[in-house]
């Protein structure tokens, strides 16, 4: 199995699919589709995660030629579809649509998070559609005891009369400050964590200055949480907040 278009290995996004892979299934990583024929393992599967790196031209732009050229070569292909189209870069374009739709043409197997994605993607795709749900929402078989960090985290979720949950990386394009003013405005004794790797300067700046108006109901924990604890974070949680 080669799993493509991220560009780092071994990555945090692939430490589950990793840890549970079975001995005879060997795991390899491209970032790049130019390399699968040099690959020894053919005929193997392709396990394909995000297209959008996939597609670029010369310039590093997502064109249409580039998407057009996208081909199985003749390996099985899985595509894990956490996003149909870019959440990031702009609307989507012509190009977006064309490679999403030519790969769920080509896929022999398409996995999902959640059962009404797959209610969408089965209109889109032949293949068989699988719900595989959230990593994160699962005791791993084996576990470290959790660093305080995480541990404090856990405490303040279930000290408070209604804890809301927002975890994962914090990107501009969800809107966290955003969410953290509606957050405040429309309820009066919840209280809001918000948990994960920031990389944007500007972004963080907001997240702070809106949890500061917040009155104390809102926490921001610019830290990564480690993938295997993540879970002790839902179990503790009231509710999650996807924005």
């Amino acid at each position: 199995m080669v799993v493509t278009d991220y560009p780092a290995w071994p990555s945090p996004y692939f430490a589950e699919l990793h840890r549970h892979a079975p001995p005879g299934l060997p795991l390899g990583f491209t970032s790049s589709l130019d390399a699968l024929p040099e690959q020894p393992t053919q005929p193997g599967v392709i396990n394909v995660h995000r297209l959008k790196r996939l597609y670029r031209g010369e310039g590093g732009q997502r064109t249409l030629p580039a998407a057009r050229a996208l081909r199985g070569g003749g390996w099985r292909i899985v595509w894990t579809v956490h996003n149909l189209l870019p959440i990031d870069g702009g609307p989507p374009r012509d190009a977006d649509w064309y490679a999403a739709l030519g790969v769920l043409g080509l896929a022999d197997a398409v996995l999902t998070h959640t059962c009404s994605d797959a209610l969408y993607l089965a209109r889109l795709t032949k293949a068989p559609v699988v719900v595989a749900g959230w990593g994160g929402l699962s005791v791993p078989h084996r576990v470290a005891p959790a660093p305080e960090p995480v541990r404090a985290l856990v405490r303040r979720l279930r000290a408070a009369p209604c804890s809301v949950l927002a975890v994962g990386n914090l990107t501009p394009y969800k809107g966290l400050p955003a969410v953290v003013e509606a957050f405040t405005a429309h309820t009066r004794r919840a209280q809001l964590l918000i948990a994960g790797p920031c990389r944007d300067d500007a972004v963080a700046a907001d997240l702070a200055a809106a949890a500061q108006r917040s009155g104390g109901r809102v926490h921001v924990h610019t830290e990564r949480v480690p993938p295997e604890h993540v879970y002790r974070l839902y179990r503790a949680a009231d509710a999650a907040l996807c924005p």
